[in-house]
């Protein structure tokens, strides 16, 4: 992204749960460097989905992030 290629939507999946971190969905869990990361992409206005197989519902990371008061 920063020597120019385009990304417009990232799809965010299979974040294993490790001691310190918080779970938001199934297969995604988050961490203080995961949350930083994230909203540097939401910054840039690049769209963070969530969906773990292409038959399950897509949801949006940031207002995962926001419904577990993690921003």
């Amino acid at each position: 992204m920063d020597a120019g290629l385009p990304v417009d939507k990232v799809n965010v999946g299979g974040i294993t749960y490790r001691e310190g971190m918080t779970r938001v969905t199934e297969s995604v869990s988050v961490g203080p460097a995961e949350i930083e990361a994230f909203q540097e992409l939401d910054k840039r206005g690049i769209k963070l989905e969530v969906q773990q197989v292409p038959s399950s519902s897509r949801a949006n990371m940031m207002d995962k992030l926001r419904s577990a008061k993690l921003i």
